[in-house]
Order: C-alpha cells, then structure tokens, then sequence
C-alpha cells in the first residue's frame, strides 16, 4: 500500500527525516542534507495566523515581513540538524554578528554548522540569510509531499514501467 501522506500531534513525537538539500535551480547540492520534522496541524496553524491576517490588509510590506517571520519560524522548528552545511565568515562585521553563536570564530574561517543548530543560531542565520530559508521550506514541502510522490512511482510501476522508469518484466 502507497503512504499518501504523514501525520504528526506532537512536534517531540515527530521523527527526524533526512532531506537533500537542492539549489535554486532544483538540484541537489551534493554533499548536503538537512534533518526535518514535519509539523503538527496545531503548530502550523498557529504560526502561520499571524501571516493570514497581515495578509488580510492592504499593506504589502507588513504581509511581506510576516510571511517571511512565518518562513523563518516554521523552518526553525522543523530543522533538526544538517549534514555537509558549512558557511563561510570573511569579514569582522560577520564575525561580530556571530561569535557569541560560534566560540572561537575568526575571519576567514569556514565553519560546519552539522550539530550546532541552537535556536539561537536558528533565529539569527535565518533572519540574515532569507535565501537558506527558502532552501529549507522547499526541503519542508518535498518531505510534506514523501506520500504524493510514493504513490506517483507506485501508479507508474502499474503502467508498465518500473519506477527507475525503465520497462517492466
């Protein structure tokens, strides 16, 4: 039988999955995954409402700054850990800005953020680098979609192909 979909009450009881991270472009960067959970319905409604009524008005800039809070916040809970995720530091302002996240830091210094995702370190890299949050809610979505896609490959293997997509025997 095909999983069409995931269900979760509780953020604690939701399992870690690992999700390969893609480019913009749709491709996967080698040599880099994130660990995901998905959401609870409760969770996800709760932090996306403020979202929905910014939404509501007519001032763009305030829908823009909650969705992007929403974004933010949604991937912070969800992300566990990462694997292969390392970023560079190349001038004092950066090092400045996190130094109190990442001891030790220096100028220049390419770091491996693998197991030090503290909330901390959530909220400030999220809030400085709006294009990893858009990587990781499109790692959110594809992991969401796991059901749709198993049942897609299932309903190929039926149509004479396997689900490599070459002809079955």
């Amino acid at each position: 039988m095909a999983v069409l979909g995931r269900t979760v009450t509780r953020l604690e009881d939701s399992p870690p999955r690992e999700v390969a991270l893609h480019n913009a472009d749709g491709e996967p960067i080698k040599g880099v995954s994130v660990s995901l959970r998905l959401l609870p319905r409760a969770l996800s409604e709760q932090l996306i409402r403020p979202a929905m009524r910014k939404a509501r008005g007519k001032d763009v800039e305030a829908t823009e700054e909650a969705i992007s809070q929403w974004m933010r916040e949604m991937t912070a809970k969800a992300l566990v850990d990462t694997t292969g995720f390392e970023w560079g530091f190349d001038d004092d302002g950066a090092v400045k800005a996190y130094e109190g996240l990442l001891p030790g830091l220096r100028v220049g210094d390419v770091v491996s953020l693998d197991g030090k995702w503290s909330e901390g370190l959530k909220a400030k890299f999220f809030a400085d680098h709006p294009a990893v949050v858009a990587l990781l809610v499109d790692a959110y979505k594809r992991l969401a979609q796991i059901g749709a896609e198993e049942r897609r490959e299932e309903d190929e293997g039926k149509g004479g192909t396997s689900p490599a997509g070459s002809p079955s025997a």
